[in-house]
């Protein structure tokens, strides 16, 4: 889980984010007790009163510190009318008015050899002529669930508004962002004694109950590759391997967000396996470059390299009985309900790496009623749920695909070697939920070593 800390308004005016203000110290006493980081939100020029290049030992300062990101907001944080409090780009309607103002935002970011790579709407909101403009110019936008209002961004944007202060938190793609200002007797989430001490608390249950990455949102930005799980329900063996694959995803620096009982309820699926197609279309939606699905009993061994490396499109392994019925009934079914359509090969959900293009051709086939779409085409004795439309699609959409190596989705009941990368037991219980290796009870030991003779039940 990855917790970002967001402070809006710093400026050069003293108890505004000062070398030598409270709120300076706050900062510093959280990274050095838990390795906090800081994105700062930045206007340009505060009111018309503060512009940055009059102060570079400020920007210094705040540069001079590894676990601080400096951010724009706005250049003026104010506004000519006097109905719009300060969303100074809620005011700028057209298209020239804000080139202009961005225009003097970067120049000032420019005097003190700043380029911000995020954007944070001065008081959230902005015309929707503006966000055109502003997308042009930096990397991501902080924005707010609602105050959005659903406008689309042509960078990468990050959802989060829970405050320091508050004890109610949403996760957001395994993400939490606290959001606060520096300052000001109109907002509740400023940075006084009170508010600091609830975000100690928050920041230790964090610590105590999960595994915690501080980030900024630059770092945030950066990640490319992004991992995907469905759990629903009570899966006790999904205690030790999920973890496995949160492990795996540190290792090769990509996020993991799962589709868990809250995302299946709102659904009408009749098996949370439907959720493969809402996860494909939250991945083209995103700003990551590639995907990985992995089902949640995938053991990940130790010796697993970067599969985002070894994967140019698109690439699924093929089902381990394949050869012996299962693509023979895919063409079947294939002959029944599409006929033209030729069964290459039958891969197994269980691992799915792709880039944006590869998803995208293949979202533009899959119904709007997949649940319909399922039923009025029923895959006989394959009786696959999820897997026989996926190779549907894979096989209709004429995807540049790799047939990945069996040990990157190598099931258990496969021969595995200490060759093998994932260890897939195709939901057998009976060997993943056991007693006799090494995770007793299912209980995740981030001691062990994850190699093939640490599960000697095989």
């Amino acid at each position: 889980m990855e917790v970002i800390i967001a402070v809006d308004d710093l400026h050069p005016e003293p108890g505004w984010g000062c070398q030598n203000d409270i709120q300076t110290a706050y900062f510093e006493n959280l990274w050095e007790e838990f390795g906090c980081k800081f994105t700062l939100f930045v206007p340009s020029n505060y009111h018309g009163k503060w512009p940055i290049s009059k102060h570079k030992d400020w920007i210094k300062f705040w540069k001079s510190k590894d676990w601080i990101e400096l951010a724009a907001h706005g250049h003026f944080h104010a506004c000519d009318r006097t109905d719009m409090g300060e969303c100074e780009f809620l005011e700028l309607d057209t298209n020239q008015k804000v080139e202009t103002r961005i225009g003097m935002c970067l120049k000032e970011w420019e005097k003190v050899n700043h380029k911000p790579a995020g954007w944070r709407n001065p008081g959230w909101v902005a015309h929707p002529e503006a966000i055109k403009v502003i997308s042009k110019y930096f990397d991501y936008a902080a924005i707010h669930e609602k105050h959005n209002h659903d406008m689309s961004w042509d960078c990468k944007t990050f959802i989060g508004c829970d405050g320091i202060n508050e004890t109610d938190i949403k996760l957001y793609d395994n993400t939490i962002m606290f959001q606060s200002h520096i300052s000001g007797d109109w907002n509740n989430n400023v940075w006084n004694k009170e508010n600091y001490l609830q975000l100690k608390s928050s920041l230790k249950y964090l610590i105590d109950n999960f595994d915690i990455n501080f980030m900024t949102l630059g770092e945030k930005s950066n990640i490319k590759n992004v991992i995907y799980i469905i759990k629903s329900g009570n899966v006790e063996y999904s205690e030790h391997t999920i973890p496995l694959i949160y492990k795996y995803a540190k290792k090769v620096s990509a996020d993991v967000i799962m589709f868990d009982d809250k995302k299946f309820k709102q659904t009408n699926y009749p098996s949370s396996n439907f959720m493969a197609f809402d996860i494909w279309k939250h991945f083209q939606s995103s700003h990551y470059e590639k995907m990985m699905y992995i089902d949640i009993d995938i053991r990940i061994l130790d010796n697993a390299p970067n599969i985002f490396d070894h994967v140019d499109k698109f690439g699924m392994a093929e089902d381990w009985k394949s050869d012996s019925w299962r693509k023979e009934a895919l063409q079947e079914w294939f002959n029944l309900y599409f006929a033209g359509t030729i069964c290459k090969n039958y891969f197994n959900g269980g691992v799915l790496v792709s880039d944006k293009d590869s998803i995208k051709k293949l979202n533009n086939l899959v119904p709007e009623d997949i649940v319909g779409f399922w039923r009025n085409n029923p895959d006989g004795i394959l009786h696959s749920q999820n897997q026989g439309m996926i190779n549907y699609f894979i096989a209709k959409s004429g995807i540049d695909y790799q047939v990945l190596e069996p040990k990157w989705n190598k099931c258990c009941r496969n021969n595995a070697t200490n060759k093998d990368y994932f260890i897939h037991y195709v939901a057998n219980k009976s060997q993943i939920e056991t007693n006799f290796d090494s995770f007793m009870g299912n209980k995740y030991n981030s001691n062990i070593k994850m190699t093939l003779e640490s599960l000697k039940m095989m």
